[in-house]
């Protein structure tokens, strides 16, 4: 089944010095939560911005549903509902009054239009909080209202930007159940940027950027596998000379992040092994050992090269 939307080689640029997509190849599939993981100032909010029509294509291929977004973008903004990172409700009137002053937008009216906001309220779970102030409501219903106002169009694709900015862990565990919910209940498909490993390991399908270039692809699970390692991390009070002395030995290749040194070995007997030597030839060097599978984390550094936090700048 081809991707709802994919991108073939996108380039953007701001002015003449900053590049913020470069080359960009992905593919998003239909029927699934999928993420654009990035840290800030990895192009997520640019490709974002894109997909919804926000700014025009400079260079390269973008399709929504089949639909290029530089030639046919009415019919792409009929094929998405979009949530973005910052509240959009007036809180002065009730989610009723949203929903409905979101469907006239849409040129949806009377008795259809209710029968939207009735059907999707169910399927959020905001129906008995209907008639409610928005301000009145919590955090998490008010994401619900934003989410049924992107969908009373019927749209294919739910694209959300950050959704879960500013919302407490409670909160964000009950916007991911409901996401769920939503998937399986519509067949409909979820596209999301987030900045957060933990909401990343949730989605079915993952892209990640670095500095406007795509690093890696595929399901959480899948990108932890491909690095085919386990991790040992020591912390010391002198990780460089550590290193440097553990390097003595050429079947050890490691790397210092945030104060800690990262050595990838093959699988877990190896890892035990390792521990086992290191804990002998240096103990009173080391405060701490550990072995444990690589995380997102683990996989940004080793595809970007670089700490998830270095060089960080605002998104673009």
């Amino acid at each position: 089944m081809p991707d709802i939307i994919s991108a073939s080689n996108l380039v953007y640029s701001y002015g003449k010095t900053t590049r913020a997509l470069d080359g960009v190849s992905l593919g998003f599939p239909p029927g699934r939560i999928s993420g654009l993981l990035g840290p800030n100032g990895s192009g997520k909010s640019t490709l974002f911005k894109l997909m919804t029509t926000l700014l025009r294509v400079q260079k390269g291929e973008l399709l929504v549903c089949g639909h290029s977004v530089s030639t046919r973008q009415h019919l792409v903004r009929q094929k998405l509902g979009v949530v973005f990172q910052s509240p959009a409700l007036d809180k002065k009137l009730t989610s009723r009054e949203n929903l409905i002053h979101q469907g006239h937008l849409y040129g949806l009216r009377g008795p259809d239009l209710a029968a939207r906001i009735e059907h999707w309220s169910a399927v959020l779970g905001i129906a008995p909080r209907l008639d409610e102030i928005v301000e009145k409501l919590s955090g998490g219903l008010q994401r619900r209202v934003e989410i049924a106002k992107a969908l009373l169009h019927d749209p294919e694709i739910l694209l959300m930007d950050e959704p879960s900015n500013g919302l407490d862990p409670l909160v964000r565990r009950d916007l991911w159940k409901t996401l769920k919910q939503l998937i399986s209940k519509s067949r409909k498909t979820i596209v999301l940027s987030t900045h957060l490993m933990d909401e990343a390991r949730l989605c079915h399908h993952l892209v990640m950027l670095d500095k406007g270039r795509v690093v890696g692809s595929g399901s959480p699970e899948e990108m932890i596998d491909e690095m085919g390692s386990v991790l040992v991390r020591i912390e010391s009070e002198k990780p460089r000379s550590l290193l440097g002395k553990l390097q003595e030995d050429p079947g050890v290749d490691g790397k210092i992040v945030e104060g800690i040194i990262r050595i990838e070995t093959q699988g877990m007997p190896a890892g035990r092994n390792l521990i086992a030597k290191i804990i002998k030839a240096y103990s009173p060097e080391i405060q701490s050992i550990s072995l444990s599978k690589p995380t997102l984390e683990d996989v940004f550094v080793a595809r970007a090269g670089r700490n998830w936090h270095d060089d960080e700048e605002t998104d673009k």
